[in-house]
């Protein structure tokens, strides 16, 4: 269950020369905390507790990414430290429950199931017909810095707990894994499934490439189809790109034809054209950041400096992007064809290169509501997660509010778990929010099921007998025997 949090305003720091201070909190209570109007629910945490939250049975050290399912009936987070993918049921009220973690084989985590290929977890996705979720690691501690895999794991509908059902790995991997790829599948950095799940997409940083996956359906498994590559990659892909270095997010448009990337180590947004036929990709537009001297063959767009947060529309009008570096939260108009054009960017309102906007800093993670009409933003910088509204006609965005961690200032509100969020998504109905904080080992939950406190019942009116007043206490009868003293002292 998710713990509710007692509210705090105040927050005692005992520095190491033993001098304390009181630092006091204007701000909101955790239990009035609202983002994109839902309330705050709690949040929940490793084995060790942190924070305010609930503890729980599972490792869940460092949760680096979050996906949820189609069905809306379980979370899973990416464990990279605890090397576990843990898994999470959402009751009717909202309210959370463990349903098991499947961790590194031999690493001594307390989960029923194992895998050989969870290094380090960093991202994940549910496959649309929530059979199998799959986990991307980009080191291997025990091999080359280099190494890269991607764990298969079989997902059980009925009660969301997950087992392994096999693993990819690239060639400098010592995973005892069957299935080696490529050798343009190396240190992943991102993963992508298409939304008619037929096919998996794996950027890999260090050969600066995108891996595309053909995937069975009945047993999860993967078959490597291509690549694309940046045009100085040796990795010997067929089709070569501009903005395929450095890839950290990657999403599809509404009907699959599109996949966007951002290469934040470039400053690049590439549009790929997908065969739904052969899931092959092919070269697109690109747009890059106005600053970077050599553009060709990409579009100039301002603000556009460290792209690590992608997110289309549901009616697939739109793209956004969130730049770390920049700090900036930028719109796209997309046409029908996939193409791209700069609309505006809004930036705190220090910068002066785009329109001014609060609740903005160096976003990592970006989510749309499933209505088009919301956007969340996380930001680990500031120990906060923003609310955009979104006008679905013009696709222009509005801040609307934010929610920092209990011990920061600089929002309205404040609650546990949010100290340094990675990632966070939208429930399929969207009457929830789920934010993964690294910072505090804690998943946290913002719903429309927060339940409502009832307001105090008036006091009952005091008694009456005989014309006197009822004695309620004892400090009213001192008080009345000391009047019949004074009275009595007057008359003598």
């Amino acid at each position: 269950m998710i713990g509710r949090i007692a509210p705090r305003r105040a927050l005692t720091i005992c520095q190491l020369a033993l001098v304390c201070v009181l630092a006091v909190v204007p701000v909101a209570r955790a239990d009035t905390a609202k983002l994109a109007g839902l309330g705050y629910l709690g949040c929940v945490s490793g084995a060790a507790g942190f924070d305010g939250c609930t503890a729980t049975a599972l490792g869940m050290r460092q949760p680096s990414a979050l996906a949820v399912s189609a069905d809306g009936r379980n979370i899973y987070i990416a464990s990279r430290e605890s090397q576990t993918v843990d898994g999470f049921a959402v009751g009717a009220d909202g309210t959370l429950s463990t349903v098991g973690c499947v961790a590194l084989k031999g690493n001594g985590a307390n989960c029923a199931a194992t895998s050989d290929v969870l290094t380090r977890p960093i991202q994940l996705v549910v496959s649309p017909d929530g059979a199998f979720v799959y986990a991307i690691s980009d080191t291997d501690p025990g091999a080359f810095d280099n190494a890269g895999t991607i764990a298969i794991l079989r997902r059980d509908a009925a009660t969301g707990a997950l087992g392994s059902a096999g693993c990819v790995k690239s060639p400098a991997s010592q995973r005892p894994c069957g299935t080696v790829a490529s050798k343009a599948l190396s240190v992943t950095s991102s993963i992508a499934i298409s939304p008619d799940g037929a096919n998996i997409y794996v950027s890999s940083a260090a050969t600066q490439t995108i891996v595309s996956f053909a995937r069975n359906s009945s047993s999860g498994g993967l078959r490597e189809i291509g690549c694309v590559q940046d045009p100085e990659s040796i990795a010997g892909c067929n089709v070569k790109a501009r903005g395929t270095s450095g890839v950290s997010a990657m999403t599809f448009s509404p009907d699959g034809h599109q996949l966007y990337a951002a290469a934040a180590a470039v400053d690049t947004i590439t549009a790929f054209a997908r065969d739904s036929g052969s899931g092959q990709l092919s070269n697109g537009p690109c747009y890059i950041d106005s600053v970077v001297a050599d553009k060709a063959p990409c579009t100039s767009v301002p603000q556009l400096q460290h792209p690590a947060a992608l997110a289309v529309s549901p009616d697939g009008r739109n793209l956004y992007v969130g730049s770390i570096r920049s700090g900036s939260l930028s719109t796209f108009a997309r046409d029908p064809g996939g193409a791209l054009t700069f609309k505006s960017c809004v930036q705190p309102p220090t910068q002066m290169l785009c329109g001014n906007s609060e609740g903005l800093a160096n976003p990592v993670a970006l989510a749309i509501s499933p209505d088009g009409t919301k956007l969340v933003l996380a930001m680990p910088d500031i120990s906060a997660v923003s609310a955009f509204t979104r006008d679905p006609s013009s696709g222009a965005v509005t801040f609307s509010g934010c929610v920092t961690e209990i011990y920061r200032t600089g929002c309205g509100a404040s609650a546990a778990g949010l100290l340094d969020v990675t990632g966070l998504a939208f429930s399929p109905q969207g009457d929830s929010i789920y934010v993964s904080d690294l910072g505090d080992n804690a998943l946290t939950e913002f719903s429309s099921r927060v339940p409502v406190t009832p307001p105090p019942s008036p006091p009952s009116p005091m008694k009456k007998a005989s014309g006197r007043r009822h004695k309620s206490n004892k400090h009213g009868a001192r008080t009345r025997r000391c009047r019949r003293a004074k009275k009595h002292r007057r008359s003598a």
